[in-house]
């Protein structure tokens, strides 16, 4: 089973500005966090967790370095509406180089 969209955050990282505030579910959410629903999932697709402006290829690049700790993960998603003008091209050579991942456009 793949899950289709999953998140994980680490605020020692990066900002997330709608963390600000929230109490105990502003701790790292990492991948050993994840439900994996007693073993079946075997898949996962990160969908980008809404850091600040400026971090989105820095978080894709994080995420791409966890891949050693978190096989499971299949591809990366960002919303293309949420992140600074010009990432779109790093994303797609990103996409290239991995064979996986993109935008939310799913380009």
């Amino acid at each position: 089973m793949i899950d289709a969209h999953v998140h994980i955050w680490d605020p020692t990282v990066f900002a997330y500005p709608w963390l600000d505030g929230a109490g105990d579910r502003a701790a790292p959410h990492l991948p050993a966090d994840l439900d994996r629903c007693d073993g079946e999932t075997t898949g996962m697709i990160f969908v980008e967790a809404g850091n600040a402006l400026g971090q989105a290829i820095d978080e894709v690049r994080w995420v791409r370095g966890l891949r050693r700790v978190w096989p499971s993960v299949r591809e990366w998603r960002a919303d293309p509406h949420a992140v600074e003008a010009g990432a779109a091209r790093t994303f797609y050579k990103l996409r290239e180089k991995d064979g996986r991942g993109g935008d939310g456009d799913g380009r």
